[in-house]
């Protein structure tokens, strides 16, 4: 996820210095940012196949899947090929 969004609007160091463009108030400057933070829902799904299975197939429905609370489910076990 990245982490760090955005564009920087830079002035040079003349325009700053200059008190006509009112950059310096007194020898001072104030800079601001805004910040928003949004959370991450760590919702993923993985897959890994080292070889091509036998014929076989699994049905496994996940009903609400936006909803799921745990961190991770199992599914039932299940036989293909030679494997359970």
């Amino acid at each position: 996820m990245k982490t760090e969004w955005g564009f920087e609007q830079l002035i040079s160091l003349e325009i700053l210095l200059d008190k006509c463009n009112g950059y310096l108030v007194e020898d001072s400057c104030v800079f601001g940012a805004e910040v928003v933070v949004i959370g991450h829902s760590g919702k993923w799904e993985s897959l890994s196949i080292v070889k091509d299975p036998p014929q076989a197939s699994l049905k496994w429905k996940l009903e609400n899947f936006s909803k799921l609370v745990n961190n991770y489910y199992l599914s039932k076990s299940f036989h293909v090929g030679e494997r359970d």
